[in-house]
């Protein structure tokens, strides 16, 4: 859901979980995990907003520039941090 609109990118709120909520985001895992999405951003020059990673589930705020759909961004995310971990 688009938040806000600039010349340079667009800011999105992402949420996602974890299958059946099964709390498996934690201790090393958790960090691992936030690594992940950390390089896929900036591999993609992906501003994180702010973000938090629960137990259960993912929230950030991120800016997107225009090249890049949302779809992409988050397929790229989840598709990353699902095969590294």
């Amino acid at each position: 859901m688009p938040v806000a609109f600039n010349d340079k990118a667009t800011l999105y709120s992402l949420v996602w979980i974890t299958k059946n909520r099964f709390k498996v985001l934690r201790g090393n895992l958790q960090h691992r995990v936030r690594q992940i999405i950390r390089q896929v951003c900036e591999e993609n020059k992906v501003e994180i907003i702010s973000g938090v990673l629960s137990s259960d589930h993912v929230h950030m705020l991120v800016s997107i520039p225009p090249k890049l759909s949302v779809s992409d961004f988050v397929r790229k995310v989840k598709g990353r941090s699902s095969f590294k971990v």
